[in-house]
């Protein structure tokens, strides 16, 4: 599975790709499974840190505009790990 998560404005804001993927429409969530990679569009010029998320497992909610990372997290940006 691969795509985009985007502001509110429409501008992507993180592209992902995972093994497995869900969308709930009841409660609006994005469930990212097996693997997850996801990448900031936004680097340094644009205000942004350019960093790059992996976890086993990822959920996006819609609602809130909040990205859950679970399993084990790993958030690298250009000038290391955090």
């Amino acid at each position: 599975v691969k795509g985009e998560f985007y502001d509110k404005t429409g501008k992507p804001v993180l592209i992902f790709s995972a093994p497995k993927g869900k969308y709930t429409t009841k409660n609006n969530l994005v469930t990212l499974s097996g693997g997850v990679i996801a990448k900031s569009t936004q680097n340094k010029e644009q205000g942004g840190k350019g960093g790059e998320l992996k976890a086993p497992n990822m959920t996006w909610n819609a609602k809130s505009d909040q990205v859950t990372a679970t399993g084990g997290a790993e958030l690298t940006f250009p000038e290391g790990k955090s």
